[in-house]
């Protein structure tokens, strides 16, 4: 209703600005609220931007389109615990934080700059939420639960090899950073085949068969 742009953009400038909190967290309170604050605020990012795609995806294309804007943002997300790693090895963890808040700003600046609404947005029925009904939804259902699985076995690798990598291997924040970075690196590029295929094949027969793999 109220446009892309807008919720994107106040959402990269948070994020720059709740970088540096982490730079000051020197108790587990402060640091507790810092994460919290950037996990809200990645709902005005993620689901915006994939919002967004959709939008200006050609028609039958939405899954490739989908699979490039996640190449994309696995890069990135590949990208960032090296850098990080490498900016504590040479310096300090504040380091890392600052260039987060940095970059997060030249998003911002990008995104204020050169992006604009799309001016006919792909709209769909409009109607009323309602959590009990979507409950029922066996569609819904299945797909909540298979996100929610997934996504909770991706934080369970992502916060606990890093610390086995610290405690038992005593490897150095740049090869901590190489190897979760290498695995989502992987991840972000497989998202240009598996988007391709998505548009040609049924969806739900390919997302059964990745579960089960």
């Amino acid at each position: 209703r109220k446009g892309r742009k807008t919720f994107l953009g106040v959402g990269l400038f948070l994020y720059a600005g709740i970088s540096v909190l982490y730079i000051f967290a020197d108790n587990l309170p402060w640091l507790f609220t810092a994460r919290l604050l950037h996990g809200a605020v990645s709902g005005m990012i993620i689901p915006v931007a994939r919002a967004w795609v959709a939008d200006i995806s050609p028609l039958g294309q939405e899954s490739r389109w989908q699979g490039y804007f996640n190449t994309a943002f696995f890069t990135g997300s590949a990208a960032g615990p090296l850098l990080g790693g490498a900016l504590s090895d040479i310096w300090n963890i504040d380091a890392a934080f600052a260039a987060m808040g940095a970059l997060n700003f030249i998003a911002f600046l990008l995104v204020m700059i050169f992006l604009r609404d799309a001016p006919e947005r792909k709209e769909g029925k409009r109607p009323k939420l309602s959590f009990r009904a979507l409950g029922k939804n066996r569609l819904f259902l299945a797909l909540f639960i298979q996100r929610t699985a997934l996504e909770l076995s991706i934080a369970t690798f992502i916060f606990f090899l890093p610390l086995y990598a610290d405690g038992e291997l005593g490897l150095s924040r740049t090869y901590i950073g190489a190897l979760v970075g290498g695995a989502l690196l992987l991840t972000a590029w497989l998202q240009l085949f598996t988007g391709r295929i998505a548009d040609r094949f049924d969806k739900r027969k390919l997302i059964i068969m990745s579960n089960f793999l």
